[in-house]
């Protein structure tokens, strides 16, 4: 995938989400985070809603 489309793909997908929820919606890509007590609680507190076996 093209950094191009996943950009698109990644912004669409979280547009999407806010429509389907009806709420801000806060999408983080987990191999973007650094901090590792972010990362912690990021992980605790992450629900996974689409699994792609």
């Amino acid at each position: 995938m093209t950094p191009v489309e996943h950009a698109r793909a990644y912004f669409g997908l979280a547009e999407d989400l806010a429509r389907a929820f009806g709420r801000k919606i806060d999408l983080v890509e987990l191999s973007a985070v650094r901090n590792p007590i972010f990362r912690q609680a990021v992980e605790e507190t992450s629900r996974e809603i689409y699994a792609v076996a």
